[in-house]
């Protein structure tokens, strides 16, 4: 090997290397700058539910939909913070499938559109009648205004405190221990 070919050589395994190394240093950067504080929400909203977890909050809902009227046939969770329940509306002419998506505490308290427009996808590749995602948190600004949807009525933590009021899940006094919204 000359002495050219092997500069040659050299330099490229030094190139490669130094682009390695900045391209770990980058991702290192990203990792760290990703670990910022919890948003004032997102703090807000885990103090508010802390005494809840996810089994006591998947509970009353599924209570609540009971009482609405739907049928619960089954239910899977998906993820450590949610859940889906598969019900059916018994009610003739205007009833039939329901998904129910259960998201307890989102990230930084509100659901973003792309965790709707995933509900949306997939209500409509299961081919369900209609959709409820629920959620003891809100529901990001850009939720509003998105593009029509599959038929899905979202329920953020407001509506839901006035539905278990509504349907009578807690007493008049344990509402008062579920956190306002």
């Amino acid at each position: 090997m000359t002495n050219a070919a092997y500069a040659v050589l050299l330099q490229s395994f030094w190139v490669s290397f130094l682009g390695i190394f900045l391209g770990f240093l980058v991702i290192i950067l990203i990792i760290k700058g990703s670990k910022k504080n919890s948003s004032p929400q997102e703090k807000a909203l885990q103090e508010a539910w802390k005494d809840w977890d996810f089994n006591s909050f998947y509970s009353k809902v599924s209570e609540l939909l009971e009482k609405m009227g739907l049928e619960i046939e089954t239910s899977y969770r998906d993820k450590e913070n949610s859940a889906d329940i598969l019900a059916k509306n018994p009610t003739p002419l205007i009833g039939g499938p329901v998904i129910a998506y259960v998201h307890f505490n989102p990230k930084k308290g509100a659901v973003s559109s792309v965790d709707v427009i995933n509900f949306g996808s997939n209500l409509v590749g299961d081919r369900k009648g209609k959709g409820l995602y629920i959620t003891n948190g809100n529901f990001a600004p850009e939720v509003a205004v998105l593009p029509e949807l599959p038929p899905m009525d979202l329920i953020d933590g407001k509506q839901l405190k006035e539905l278990f009021e509504k349907y009578a899940i807690f007493s008049k006094e344990e509402l008062k221990s579920i956190p306002p919204q």
